[in-house]
């Protein structure tokens, strides 16, 4: 009897756990068919979206998160292909949650690819950066997963070279096309590596490499041939390579491509390319110096209307920029003017840098007096602060890069101290020692790396700032060499007419004797304004092997910025026995970090009105003192401050000695003493 009723139970049993397997099977089968519909493309948005949905909420009553997972990843693929970024970003972070609770590395690494294309196309790129150089370490760790590696690194480049990041960017192009190139030449792969090479012409080209810029278009040219639809991949290269040409002044080989894609059917039937073309053709014609100049104006114009008509905001700026700089060389400045301000404002709203600071340089150009002055002054201003903003951008590459190897490095510890706990088990003395010196050995390379690093980001901030100071130093030249030559050439020459015409009518008029001396005298004045006038144009001439760029020019750069801005007013001094040209570069750049972050604390804190900095040479010691007249602080509790304790830290760092001095009467006096190195 009890047999039976336990044959009966285990019946019953093995009954309820077929039918729960039916059951999930059945499921299992709707999911799939769901995804199967949401990806059929004949279908319209919304019942598309509907579908994965549908088969996200099935799958999530299974509560198995490998099929939740799956379900999730087709549903961001349906957004993603329908441009609905914002729900696409939203279900890619799920992913990646679902991702680390199950272990799935591959769909880990489309997580980060999803978050970094999200970020990418809505211009977030230090974001994008960091999330495709995750999804980059873990493709690269999975098999066949070259095609996905390499378009990120595509990706990567694209990004380092929109912030002048030439080297790393050309490093990350190249590893993609080695990758892509080992890949079958389907359809997707032609697109990729002709974009690739187009990518480094145009590094190069940058670089001022233009034969090997040449090369890669032409290289980008031949995967354009193998494509079905070769049409955008030529009319791109195309271009590049006539504005490569007009960069060499090769204007003629320019023109002739221009030309030949004005023959283009295609192209003429695409409103916005063909005005792009003919607005570049102008431009070169332009600058070639060809005289047909109504040609020139009649193909500016159309280009300008088309953009206009169609609502193509940055082509239009663009080309009202080229058109006011043509009607700027014709002298005709109320024309240029009118469009300068149309480009100008239309670049600002949009935040079209490259061409608000043409805009800004055109309309300095252009306008006379004070208000030229000041486009001219905003437009170093911006230029400045987009070059500082790259310099930004570029040090958050090398943070996440190298951020992305200590994690990296960081799991292969993890894996090896996995296996030295088995060995401790065997022998505990033996193991520690080995791990205490696997771990000193990585944290003196981790110091070492840091500190490379450091130096070269200090030598480049110097030689950033270096170039900045020798482009102003030739603008001043320039301007003084213009003035003399005016000078000269021009108002001198005018005199002298003036002067010989009065002689002339001194001579053939009658006059009185008192009459004749007067106009004598009035030509003695002329001749000895002649003599001053010449005089000026000299000195101004003889002047400007004077002018040197120096280090205590940057810091007087430097210091009347911050002064103009924050309205202080300072004193800069300078020991003349001190060589600066001599002296290390690493110890003049922590010496302009010191006073960039004493003034930045004047600023924020202090309340001053004035601040005195002075550099003197005492005993192969260079001392700095930085003094402002503010209401001080503690000066015990004021080390603890990141700002000043970084200060500190660079001193000491010099072999050199720190102090403050500090309080409401005296306002605050910092000292650092560093032994000059050469």
């Amino acid at each position: 009897m009890n047999s039976k009723l336990s044959f009966i139970i285990i019946l019953l049993f093995s009954l309820n756990i077929a039918s729960q397997n039916q059951s999930f099977y059945e499921t299992l089968g709707s999911i799939q068919e769901l995804r199967k519909l949401s990806r059929n493309e004949s279908l319209n948005s919304n019942d598309r979206i509907n579908y994965a949905k549908r088969a996200l909420s099935l799958s999530e009553n299974t509560k198995v998160d490998t099929t939740i997972l799956k379900s999730n990843r087709n549903l961001a693929a349906v957004y993603l292909y329908l441009d609905q970024y914002d729900d696409f970003q939203k279900v890619s972070f799920k992913i990646l949650k679902l991702a680390k609770k199950v272990g799935d590395s591959k769909a880990l690494a489309i997580a980060y690819n999803n978050l970094g294309w999200y970020n990418y196309v809505n211009s977030q790129n230090d974001s994008a950066f960091f999330y495709y150089k995750k999804a980059k370490k873990l493709f690269h760790n999975l098999k066949n997963e070259k095609q996905e590696e390499g378009f990120i690194l595509f990706n990567i480049a694209t990004i380092q070279k929109k912030y002048a990041d030439f080297s790393n960017s050309e490093y990350s192009a190249i590893k993609s096309l080695e990758l892509i190139k080992t890949l079958p030449e389907n359809q997707y792969n032609l697109d990729t590596l002709w974009g690739i090479y187009n990518l480094l012409g145009l590094i190069k080209k940058k670089q001022k490499q233009y034969q090997q810029s040449n090369d890669y278009y032409k290289e980008a040219l031949s995967f354009c041939d193998k494509l079905s639809d070769d049409s955008e991949c030529k009319l791109f290269i195309n271009i590049n390579l006539a504005e490569l040409y007009k960069e060499q002044k090769l204007f003629n080989k320019s023109i002739k491509i221009y030309n030949k894609l004005l023959n283009d059917i295609v192209l003429i039937n695409d409103p916005i390319n063909y005005a792009t073309i003919i607005n570049n053709l102008a431009y070169v014609k332009f600058k070639a110096k060809h005289n047909d100049n109504d040609k020139i104006i009649t193909l500016f114009n159309k280009a300008y209307k088309i953009c206009d008509s169609l609502n193509y905001k940055y082509e239009k700026a663009a080309s009202g920029n080229d058109l006011s700089e043509f009607y700027l060389s014709l002298g005709q400045k109320d024309s240029s003017i009118k469009y300068l301000e149309r480009s100008y404002a239309l670049s600002k709203t949009n935040k079209y840098n490259t061409e608000v600071l043409r805009s800004l340089y055109l309309l300095s150009k252009s306008i006379e007096g004070e208000k030229g002055k000041q486009y001219l002054y905003e437009y170093i201003t911006l230029r400045d602060s987009l070059l500082n903003e790259e310099h930004i951008m570029q040090n958050k590459f090398a943070r996440i890069e190298f951020e992305t190897d200590e994690v990296v490095a960081e799991n292969i510890k993890i894996a090896k101290d996995r296996s030295v706990l088995f060995i401790i088990a065997c022998s505990l003395f033996i193991g520690s020692i080995l791990l205490y010196v696997i771990y000193s050995q990585r944290l003196k390379n981790k110091q070492l790396v840091f500190e490379s690093t450091q130096q070269k980001a200090n030598e480049d901030i110097y030689s950033l700032m270096l170039s900045q100071q020798s482009k102003l130093e030739e603008g001043r030249i320039n301007e003084r060499q213009r003035i003399s030559e005016e000078l000269h050439d021009g108002i001198l020459s005018k005199l002298f007419g003036i002067r010989v015409g009065i002689e002339f009518l001194l001579v053939k008029t009658k006059m009185k004797d008192a009459l004749k001396k007067r106009f004598n005298d009035y030509i003695n004045d002329i001749q000895s304004t002649e003599l001053e006038i010449r005089d000026i144009s000299h000195e101004l001439k003889d002047g400007l092997a004077s002018h040197k760029i120096n280090f205590k020019n940057i810091i007087e750069h430097y210091l009347k910025t911050q002064s103009e801005l924050h309205s202080l007013h300072y004193n800069l001094n300078s020991d003349p026995n001190i060589s600066w040209d001599t002296i290390n570069d690493n110890l003049k750049m922590n010496l302009y970090r010191i006073i960039q972050e004493t003034l930045q604390n004047t600023i924020k804190h202090a309340k001053a009105s004035h601040i005195n900095v002075s550099f003197n040479q005492i005993n192969k010691k260079l001392v700095l003192v930085v003094k402002d007249d503010g209401i001080g602080y503690d000066s015990k509790t004021a080390t603890k401050g990141i700002g000043l304790s970084n200060i500190k830290s660079r001193v000491q760092n010099l072999g050199g000695e720190f102090q403050i001095e500090s309080n409401s009467t005296n306002g605050t006096t910092i000292t650092a003493e560093i032994p000059i190195i050469n």
